[in-house]
């Protein structure tokens, strides 16, 4: 499974330093977030979706990538208000 173009442009605007991802709207196959996880082990990732089917798919892909420690998929709304402390967050998000 190969990663699309606006996949691979998110991909390239994270830094070294982005070790919290909030990632909005899983990639296909949790492709995008499995390079996440691959290019820092200090990375942690939390991936939304609505789609319980892409949610069990993406998980048993990141299962077999040996990166679910490092990435936890989670079936949500953000229509709705978020469950994490501001802490998540990046220093500075809201400046």
């Amino acid at each position: 499974m190969r990663s699309s173009i606006s996949e691979d442009n998110g991909l390239a605007a994270i830094l070294n330093s982005d070790v919290r991802i909030y990632s909005v709207g899983i990639s296909t196959g949790g492709i995008a977030e499995i390079r996440m996880g691959q290019s820092s082990q200090q990375r942690k990732i939390i991936a939304t979706t609505l789609d319980q089917e892409g949610a069990t798919f993406a998980k048993n892909q990141i299962k077999k990538a040996g990166l679910s420690n490092q990435i936890e998929v989670k079936l949500e709304d953000i229509a709705h208000a978020l469950p994490y402390p501001i802490a998540f967050l990046p220093s500075g998000y809201f400046n």
